[in-house]
């Protein structure tokens, strides 16, 4: 038995719709670069008998960009934009959807996020905020100094 009706459930998956088109972000998930090998020649491949030569290996940074929120929690406020210090230090809320989750918890090392022109690192593994039949998950970065 549900405590809301399927009506009521489409309009708070509606409205939430509605405030994420409205006060959305954008946020770049940054990862660690992976090396790129530029010359197949054995002779040029550590583990072979020689070293590396020096452009034969390229990192490639590979980056993606999502829609967010940040969130606080406040007694007078239901969501805002204004982020928290604790420790001296800036932290964010950052609530996203289901893809950037997927992205930034596919095993490879997240390097930053960049979000409002700044840089921050993703110091949480998220948690779920379920709001009716809408999943968001949250993460918490902090500025890096």
């Amino acid at each position: 038995m549900n405590l809301i009706s399927a009506e009521d459930d489409a309009l708070i998956s509606q409205a939430m719709d509605d405030i994420w088109d409205t006060f959305q972000e954008d946020v770049t998930i940054v990862k660690e670069p992976s090396m790129t090998v530029s010359n197949m020649a054995q002779a040029f491949i550590p583990g072979f008998g020689l070293t590396a030569s020096e452009g034969n290996l390229t990192p490639v940074t590979e980056s993606r960009t999502f829609p967010s929120l940040s969130v606080e929690k406040h007694p007078d406020k239901i969501m805002n934009i204004i982020t928290t210090k604790e420790d001296g230090i800036q932290h964010v809320l950052l609530k996203v959807k289901l893809d950037a989750r997927d992205y930034i918890r596919d095993g490879r090392k997240n390097l930053h996020a960049i979000y409002k022109g700044r840089t921050y690192n993703i110091v949480s593994d998220e948690e779920t905020a379920d709001i009716g039949s809408k999943n968001y998950y949250i993460f918490r970065i902090e500025v890096t100094r």
